[in-house]
This record gives C-alpha cells, sequence and structure tokens, in this order.
C-alpha cells in the first residue's frame, strides 16, 4: 500500500510516497528510493510519528520562546538608564577593540576580540546603547570577569 504526503525539510517542501512493503518502509521521492528501514509492525511507525510531531512543537516552542526572551532584553536595554558592565568571560590578551568611546552599539555588535589558549574569541554586546568607558586596549592581558568596558 502506497501513501503520499508533502514533507518540509528546511523551507523546502517535497512531496513523498510511502510504500509498506511487510517489515519494510520505503520513502521514496521523485520514482528513486531515499529511505529503507526494516519495522517491525504499525506500532513502531506511530510511535515515530508521535515523537516528531513532539519534537516538531518543542522546537518551535523553543523558537518563539527564544525570540520572546531576545526581544525583551532588547527592550529592558534600551530602557534602562544604568550603566552595564561588559566583562572578560575568561583571562587573556586583547586582541582588538572594535568600539570607542560614545559609539551607539546594538545587542550582538563585537566588542572586543580576547586570545585565550590560542583561540581568539570575540566578546559580543549584550546590550544597546552607547560606549561610556573603555577599560582596557589591544594588547592589554586581562583576567576572567575583569570589566572591560561600560555600555549606558
Amino acid at each position: 500500500m502506497k501513501k503520499k504526503f508533502k514533507v518540509t525539510i528546511n523551507n523546502k517542501t517535497y512531496e513523498v510516497e510511502v510504500e509498506d512493503i511487510g517489515t519494510e518502509l520505503s520513502i521514496s521521492e521523485d520514482a528513486r528510493t531515499e529511505i529503507s528501514r526494516r519495522v517491525e509492525d504499525d506500532t513502531n511507525i506511530k510511535s515515530l510519528e508521535k515523537r516528531k510531531k513532539k519534537e516538531a512543537k518543542k522546537r518551535k516552542e523553543k523558537e518563539v520562546f527564544s525570540k520572546e526572551v531576545n526581544q525583551l532584553s532588547e527592550e529592558m536595554a534600551s530602557t534602562s538608564g544604568s550603566e552595564k558592565e561588559v566583562k572578560a568571560p575568561l583571562p587573556g590578551i586583547i586582541i582588538d577593540v572594535f568600539v570607542s568611546e560614545g559609539q551607539k552599539i546594538n545587542v550582538g555588535d563585537t566588542l572586543v576580540v580576547i586570545e585565550a589558549m590560542k583561540m581568539e574569541n570575540e566578546i559580543p554586546s549584550e546590550y544597546s546603547g552607547t560606549v561610556e568607558k573603555i577599560f582596557v586596549k589591544k594588547g592589554d592581558t586581562v583576567e576572567g570577569d575583569q570589566i572591560l568596558m561600560l555600555i549606558k
């Protein structure tokens, strides 16, 4: 027995044909076999379908939640009048400083690059605002949790 389904993967929709061949499940697209998997009975297929639906729902909820959190973070950063500290997440050497005092920045803008253990780590801004004060320069050695700059 063959069934046709529309499947969307990475925003591309495929029309697939699923054929039940005894205990083997064959899925094909455009007359060529893509996936062939041995299954014991319909319960395995049904549990797989339920699991896929549950995972898709979790991904959707996570995407919505992440968008809301990012939006709230940006709103909180732009409405707050106090200065926010940008701290070094790890000890290392300042390779580059990409901002200057008085410069307006947005969430996600790269502020500095710290080299630690021969790896360069870009430090993005967690806040939108204006760079109030910079305490480091290229070549400085910093400790973890050291204040690098203030954002207002």
